[in-house]
């Protein structure tokens, strides 16, 4: 008998483990917890809340308090301490700001936005004091700032007037502001060195009179230079409508800086030129205003040099020439046209058989129908196409109310089933 043959197992293999990765098991440092300026204060908003990039929303604000330590609630309760506040929402005195005020401002402070933002975005953050920051300070600072601007104007209103009277001994002008807010007085300056370093200075004014109905203008300007007396130039500063006044403030304008005042912010060297040569002159200089502050108005279109888009590199720039001497659909063109192809006269019938009264003296209407295999019965020079040409249209003319001839119509006999063609012809 054969011996029983050993039982044999397969070796179980065992699941490989598989190694965690060193990145997502990696244990995730503890948040930096945030300075805790706020602590122990408990807070609240009413209004609509804006800052530099737009509208705060209450869950960013609600956020900002919670990580630095703070308490935020929507209403406000007998344990609120500051509530944050629109200008215009404290004008209206809501709910939230009445609510305030019983509370007292010892116990309850409220205070702008800027307050969060000005203690939250210095370098040391730190809670700052709500005195500066609270609403009525805020709206008398304001009054105070418009008061301020009103001042301020007056002052420029009273200095032109002053000025006016120096050169027009009147004082029944200001100097004309445009409707981009930018003040008609421009300095011109340059520099001369002969023997002595001389500054020169000519100011430009544009004058508007106070009376609105009709207003006058006048142009007038000064010269300081230094160790001078004042120069006064008077010879424009006459009441004129505002187109001669700012033709003569143009003028001038171009004959100290050499520049037109349209290309007034070019970057232009100006250049003075006699009998075919260049010749050296010192021109007077205009310092355009920075961004952002008016430069008064400019040509349709026009892009200031530093927003111009930078040419390509190897890019070829074509020039373009436009004819701007002719008009669309100019007679002597029509007739250039017409004269290179043949016609025939054939009588025109209104449709639907109108009859078509006719006023004495009145010619009769005919279409013009254009053929290119029969001669020419007339040419240009022919007195029916004359008149058909220059005598006015009428207003019950078919033609002459689509825009062609007045008393004819010029077709191609090419088309089939035209209804200005005659059968019979």
């Amino acid at each position: 008998m054969a011996p029983a043959k050993a039982f044999y197992k397969k070796p179980c293999v065992g699941i490989k483990k598989i190694a965690p990765n060193p990145i997502t098991a990696r244990k995730v440092k503890n948040e930096k917890l945030k300075k805790q300026i706020f602590r122990g204060l408990t807070m609240s908003s009413a209004g609509i809340l804006k800052n530099v990039k737009g509208e705060t929303s209450l869950e960013e604000i609600s956020r900002w308090i919670k990580y630095h330590g703070g308490t935020y609630e929507k209403e406000v309760t007998n344990d609120t301490t500051h509530l944050i506040c629109s200008i215009e929402e404290y004008k209206k005195g809501g709910t939230q700001v009445r609510k305030a005020w019983k509370l007292g401002t010892e116990k309850c402070q409220i205070v702008v936005f800027d307050w969060i933002e000005d203690c939250l975005q210095r370098k040391s953050k730190r809670l700052l004091k709500e005195k500066p920051y609270s609403l009525d300070r805020t709206i008398m600072n304001l009054k105070k700032l418009g008061a301020e601007k009103i001042r301020e104007h007056r002052k420029n209103f009273e200095d032109g007037v002053r000025v006016s009277r120096e050169l027009s001994n009147s004082n029944l002008y200001h100097i004309y502001y445009d409707t981009e807010a930018f003040e008609y007085k421009v300095m011109l300056s340059r520099i001369r060195l002969d023997g002595k370093i001389m500054i020169e200075k000519y100011t430009l004014y544009l004058f508007e009179s106070h009376n609105k109905f009709p207003p006058i203008y006048m142009f007038g300007a000064k010269l300081s230079r230094s160790h001078r007396p004042i120069t006064y130039y008077r010879q424009d500063c006459q009441p004129m409508t505002f187109a001669g006044a700012f033709r003569c403030f143009q003028k001038f304008f171009k004959e100290k800086t050499g520049i037109d005042w349209d290309d007034r912010l070019e970057r232009i060297i100006p250049r003075r030129i006699e009998n075919g040569k260049e010749i050296e002159f010192a021109f007077f200089k205009y310092l355009p205003p920075i961004n952002g502050r008016p430069v008064g108005l400019l040509p349709y279109g026009y892009v200031r040099p530093e927003y111009r888009q930078a040419p390509i590199e190897g890019a070829q720039i074509e020039d373009v020439g436009y004819d701007t001497d002719s008009e669309v659909g100019d007679d002597d063109q029509v007739s250039d046209d017409l004269s290179n192809k043949d016609y025939e006269v054939v009588q025109y019938e209104f449709p639907g058989n109108r009859e078509r009264s006719i006023n004495p003296g009145d010619e009769l209407n005919v279409a013009i129908s254009i053929s290119s295999d029969e001669p020419s019965q007339f040419s240009d020079s022919d007195e029916t196409l004359a008149s058909s040409r220059d005598t006015p249209s009428q207003a019950d003319s078919l033609v002459g109310m689509t825009g062609g001839l007045p008393h004819g119509a010029v077709t191609d006999s090419s088309d089939e089933g035209n209804p200005w063609r005659d059968d019979k012809s």
